[in-house]
């Protein structure tokens, strides 16, 4: 957005926080973007100085009195959730225990004005992409406080508005977000990987460089091991056409006691005979039986599961405005799963049955099950369209 606060409130509380400017050197520019909590300001160190800030950057600082109203904001919002769990037969809206899903929100969308927490991500995304030439992650400067974060300024424009023409291009582009955004943090083999949870348009850019540039890294989730075993594990189960055991894996992801197994186990065979007619188990058929599961029974599932369903609908728009059709995700998946897999191939000999520390998440008697449930699986799809 176009700044609103005053660069005169600007600089003063660049002063509270940092302490004079002209003593270290910095000049501002006039403010470049507003966001709901925060303000971004360019700056100029003398080039004389001998450390890393010397050159340009940016400051991100809070607006003045945001914590207290957010945190206002957002307590509201839980009452707001109180009130249509008491109300939803009177609403006709579905029963979806709103007021602990907005808690959840609550507390996850407070990191927002957490900057120490941002410039953590920071650091840690840059060492989570240093494998990756094609993306650029800002350089985290000095000078930051719990208030302020100082960066590398990345220059180019939103990848919405790349001036790309050519079809090829727009394509590469568009699978090269999905790779990074979705496919890399699931296919890590780190144990708690992170991922961007506002990965919006404005926050995602295509460098000078013809580099992906990601900004604002203040809202994260992070994919546990434990939890992407699960989800490939339901996409298996799907493959194999078992019904009940995709209703089991579901469940495992839930964290409530309030799960109506028989509406689950009814999810599951509506979406597994969807499998049958030819929709393959990706991302988006994972993510639409889990928005049904949680609709129809009761299904909870952890704040990091909700913010990736979060940023893969954001992704979805970004793919489509960039200029790609609908399905890219799904296939830089599969692509990516398939170039895992072939990488893995001659590693599993050398580790046991149950192993799973594997970037596809699969063990050798997953495999192994099933080559075996094949042939079964085929014989009851086939039946099902004689």
């Amino acid at each position: 957005l176009a700044p609103s606060v005053s660069q005169t409130v600007l600089e003063e509380a660049l002063c509270r926080e940092l302490g004079p400017l002209d003593r270290l050197g910095i000049t501002l520019g006039p403010a470049i973007a507003e966001a709901s909590v925060a303000v971004v300001v360019p700056f100029r160190r003398d080039p004389m100085a001998c450390d890393e800030t010397a050159g340009q950057g940016v400051l991100k600082v809070l607006k003045p009195g945001i914590e207290q109203q957010l945190d206002r904001e957002l307590q509201l919002l839980v009452r707001v959730g109180e009130q249509l769990d008491n109300r939803c037969d009177a609403l006709q809206i579905p029963q979806l225990d709103y007021q602990d899903s907005f808690q959840q929100a609550h507390v996850r969308l407070l990191d927002e004005v957490q900057l120490e927490n941002e410039q953590r991500h920071l650091v840690e995304a840059k060492e989570f992409f240093a494998d990756e030439p094609r993306v650029q992650i800002p350089d985290l400067l000095e000078h930051c406080t719990p208030r302020v974060t100082s960066m590398q300024r990345l220059t180019g424009g939103k990848v919405t508005d790349h001036g790309l023409m050519g079809w090829r291009q727009k394509q590469e582009l568009a699978r090269l977000i999905s790779e990074t955004l979705v496919a890399k943090p699931i296919y890590s083999l780190a144990d708690r990987p992170l991922f961007h949870g506002d990965p919006h348009a404005g926050n995602l850019f295509l460098t000078e460089e013809g580099r992906l540039g990601i900004l604002d890294w203040s809202l994260v989730g992070r994919l546990g091991v434990d939890r992407r075993t699960t989800i490939v594990q339901i996409a298996m189960a799907a493959i194999m056409l078992d019904a009940r055991g995709v209703a089991a894996r579901m469940a495992q992801l839930g964290t409530g006691q309030s799960l109506d197994e028989t509406a689950l186990r009814s999810v599951a065979d509506h979406w597994v005979r969807r499998v049958r007619c030819g929709q393959f188990p990706g991302l988006s058929w994972l993510v639409g039986m889990l928005d049904e599961a949680v609709q129809r029974a009761k299904l909870r599932v952890s704040d990091d599961l909700m913010l990736f369903r979060k940023s893969l609908l954001a992704l979805e728009g970004v793919v489509s405005d960039v200029g790609e059709r609908t399905g890219l995700i799904d296939r830089t998946l599969n692509i990516e799963f398939l170039r895992h897999f072939a990488t893995e191939l001659p590693q599993r000999w050398f580790y046991p049955p149950n192993f799973r520390r594997f970037a596809t998440q699969l063990s050798n008697f997953d495999i192994t099950h099933a080559m075996l449930g094949a042939p079964t699986a085929l014989a009851s799809l086939l039946s099902s369209h004689a």
